[in-house]
This record gives structure tokens, C-alpha cells and sequence, in this order.
């Protein structure tokens, strides 16, 4: 009797320990994503990568309306609000990156967005002051059971982490 008690305690372990066992192996394998601010020259943009070692699917974002208002332009504001409006998916040790400040167009010395509206490097200067220690949120969901809550600022990854990248894909 001992002997039948002691497998079958055996038996109970060894079904806990298989069911914990998988737990680690799909949470080490799963989706991670992580959002910073990087800079490439005079670029500044949104980067979101999966860290993790599967696709992150079904990804859906909102910006808080502070984000949306501090761009400096229309066009990005589009592309934010759009954004918005679909779902997306990054492949695993992949990244998306989206500009959330424009570049200096080297032939006229002005700043531009997809030559559709421009400000001046002086303009881009005052939305810095104004605009770098701003907190914003991104809130979402991704693969249907992840949370997406960041809180973040242009101040805290570009001036007291800075971070430059060396090659962007295609926003």
C-alpha cells in the first residue's frame, strides 16, 4: 500500500513538473516586444522590435493624443492615426521603426516630410525645447494575450541613453 501511495504521489510530481516545464519553454520561445526612441543622423524615430523568438502578430497600438499632437507635421499625423486603424505583425529579432522627426534635406538645408510639408531647422529647434520631456504612452495588444503599456519620453532614450543607429530599414 505505501508503495502504490508513493507512486502515485510519483505520478502527481512528475505531471507538475512536465506542466511547468512547458510553461517556461513557450514563455522562452514567445513574442517580446520593446519600444524605444533611436537617432540616425538628424532622424528621430519610433523603433518597436520583437525581441523574443516567434512572430508577434495581430500587434494593435494607440498613442496617447499628447504623442499625436507634439508631431510636427500633418503627414505624420496621418501615419500615426493610421497606424492606429490596422494591425500589424514583426517577425522574431526584427524591428519596425516609424519617424517621428523628419530629416534635413542636404540640397536646401530645410527640413522635410515625404515633400509634402516643411519646417525649418529653427522651427525643429523650438519643438525640441518644447516637446523632448513630454511623456507620452503607447497602449495595445499583440498575438490576442499581450499588453502593450510604455511610457516613455524623446528625453529619456535620446539625451540621458543615447542611442545611434547605424542602419534603418525602410519606415
Amino acid at each position: 500500500m505505501l508503495s502504490a501511495i508513493a507512486s502515485a504521489l510519483m505520478a502527481i510530481a512528475t505531471f507538475i513538473t512536465i506542466a511547468i516545464t512547458l510553461k517556461q519553454n513557450r514563455e522562452a520561445v514567445r513574442a517580446r516586444l520593446l519600444f524605444s526612441i533611436v537617432r540616425k543622423e538628424d532622424d528621430v524615430y519610433l523603433k518597436i522590435t520583437n525581441v523574443g523568438n516567434s512572430v508577434a502578430r495581430d500587434i494593435r497600438i494607440r498613442f496617447s493624443q499628447n504623442f499625436k499632437d507634439m508631431l510636427i507635421v500633418n503627414s505624420l499625423r496621418e501615419r500615426y492615426d493610421s497606424l492606429e486603424k490596422t494591425s500589424f505583425s514583426i517577425d522574431a529579432k526584427d524591428a519596425k521603426y516609424y519617424i517621428i522627426i523628419p530629416s534635413m534635406d542636404r540640397e536646401t538645408g530645410r527640413w522635410f516630410v515625404y515633400d509634402k510639408e516643411k519646417v525649418s531647422q529653427n522651427e525643429i529647434n523650438e519643438w525640441h525645447k518644447k516637446y523632448d520631456k513630454v511623456e507620452f504612452w503607447i497602449e495595445g495588444t499583440y498575438n490576442d494575450r499581450y499588453d502593450i503599456n510604455e511610457r516613455m519620453s524623446i528625453y529619456g532614450f535620446l539625451n540621458v541613453g543615447a542611442v545611434e543607429i547605424n542602419e534603418v530599414a525602410s519606415a
